[in-house]
């Protein structure tokens, strides 16, 4: 039997909505549509710069949160000043 991402989904949603429940930081609705993909490109940019120069694991899930505001932003524009 081959093995299939869709095989570990629940337990990564498990654990990443863990992860999101614990942030308290909820300004990501504060920012403007049109501010979102530069905002998300430096974040994501911030996790590899750092993996590079100093060998620091990427935060996956932190790449997962900021993949799950793209997809609101294209799903649900209504939530974002």
């Amino acid at each position: 039997m081959a093995i299939k991402l869709t095989d570990y989904l629940d337990e990564f949603v498990i654990t990443l909505k863990k992860y999101l429940e614990e942030e308290k930081d909820n300004n990501w609705m504060k920012i403007p549509i049109e501010e979102q993909e530069i905002h998300i490109m430096g974040f994501i940019g911030q996790y590899f710069e750092r993996y590079l120069t100093t060998h620091q694991q990427i935060s996956w899930f932190g790449v997962a949160r900021y993949a799950l505001i793209g997809w609101l932003m294209e799903n649900h524009p209504e939530l974002f000043i």
